[in-house]
């Protein structure tokens, strides 16, 4: 009887030291599933919203067009290109000589990069329905789902005759003791459709 060894608890050792790797190889693996889900969500909403404005943007521009005839677009046209000129010319003299200038300067600067930080989150809030629109929100949670760019069409000069969309999604692991996110971000570009340039 020597010769036979006792092995009544070998099995619940290796499933003791196996299981745990187990689990956290089937939990991995989910969260990539859920991951590419995600990353395909987000790639559909953004290419289908940018070719559905890129597509509905002729009547703004025939609207444009035609606005931009009358006399009062070619005063407005007139009144913004000298506005814009002044304001690119006071920008770069205050940019390129900013450290010479006192402190209230420095504010200046500092509070004029915050305004056209809130402008542009405004604007692109603006776009975010419209994204929304095209998102499964069985798989995204629109308020994790953030615009961070746009590219418009230069109606006026009927250059750079594309619209995109710049998204950007907040994705949490679901894995336990882990509390990571992962920023997932996507961009969609589309010619704009508007006629003989």
């Amino acid at each position: 009887m020597g010769r036979f060894k006792k092995e009544d608890g070998s099995i619940t050792l290796e499933a003791a030291l196996v299981f745990p790797f187990f689990i956290f190889f089937i939990i991995f693996l989910i969260t990539m599933i859920q991951l590419a889900r995600v990353d395909i969500a987000l790639e559909n909403a953004v290419s289908e919203s940018t070719k559905q404005i890129s597509t509905h943007l002729y009547p703004v521009y025939t609207s444009y067009d035609w606005f931009s005839q009358t006399k009062y677009g070619k005063k407005t046209h007139e009144i913004y290109d000298k506005v814009s000129d002044t304001a690119i010319k006071a920008d770069s003299i205050l940019t390129e000589y900013e450290s010479l200038f006192p402190e209230p300067i420095h504010l200046y600067t500092q509070k004029r990069d915050q305004m056209i930080g809130h402008v542009n989150e405004a604007v692109y809030s603006a776009f975010k329905p419209a994204v929304v629109a095209f998102a499964d929100e069985s798989i995204i949670d629109p308020e994790r789902l953030r615009v961070t760019g746009i590219t418009a069409p230069n109606l006026r000069t009927k250059d750079r005759l594309y619209f995109g969309i710049e998204i950007e999604y907040t994705f949490t692991f679901p894995v336990p003791f882990i509390e990571k996110d992962v920023k997932i971000k996507k961009k969609a570009m589309e010619r704009v459709w508007i006629g003989n340039p």
